[in-house]
């Protein structure tokens, strides 16, 4: 055999034997698997609108009618009888120190790990100088100092017992929001806070 052909020869058997590998690997490949958890209809209450784990694992579900938490066996089901069960979700946020926010039209849900249950903080109770806890749309931690809040009422920072800390609103001065109906709230490596608003992007200096 010439060196020509030896060398196609060679190279015809190594896509031979390739070919083998992949086909040999695509049928080895796991399948997805999915499965319906419903645990004898713990979510009969309504849709599932947010989901989130926190610092022990658990799995967080969300519903208009209140939350549900995972073990990965059973559902366990967390309600107020403040809270409207009629009442949106809009955020589900666990924290670093295991507790659990979850914003509603009517007010903020907070899962307290200590005490095993839900403190519901009603929108319409809460005094002018307290946190907001209407229509909270997103939650970020700070860490070391709290949490930032962005809500249909502007931005707060509220630390860790959630008494307030800053407040900004549309108009309140040199760092006036452009609109007080917030959508959302990121923090980058300096600080800096870009909020979403009905009317675009707010960018507050870190220092300020």
């Amino acid at each position: 055999m010439s060196i020509r052909w030896r060398g196609v020869y060679s190279a015809l058997l190594g896509l031979i034997y390739l070919c083998l590998a992949v086909e040999v690997a695509a049928k080895v490949q796991p399948q997805a698997f999915f499965r319906h958890l419903d645990d004898k209809g713990a979510i009969r209450w309504g849709v599932v609108e947010k989901l989130a784990q926190d610092t022990q694992g658990f799995i967080w579900v969300s519903t208009q009618a209140g939350l549900l938490r995972h073990d990965g066996y059973t559902f366990k089901p967390y309600r107020h009888p403040q809270h409207n069960p009629k009442s949106r979700n809009s955020v589900l946020f666990a924290a670093s120190d295991g507790r659990v926010f979850a914003g509603y039209v009517d007010g903020l849900a907070v899962y307290q790990p200590e005490l095993d249950q839900i403190q519901f903080m009603a929108a319409e109770q809460q005094p002018s100088e307290a946190m907001s806890s209407q229509n909270v749309q997103q939650i970020i931690e700070q860490p070391g100092t709290g949490f930032w809040l962005a809500s249909a009422t502007g931005l707060e920072l509220v630390d860790y017992q959630l008494q307030l800390r800053k407040r900004y609103r549309a108009g309140s001065g040199e760092h006036g929001l452009s609109a007080n109906y917030l959508l959302g709230v990121q923090q980058d490596h300096n600080k800096n806070l870009w909020v979403a608003t009905e009317r675009g992007i707010d960018f507050i200096d870190g220092r300020s």
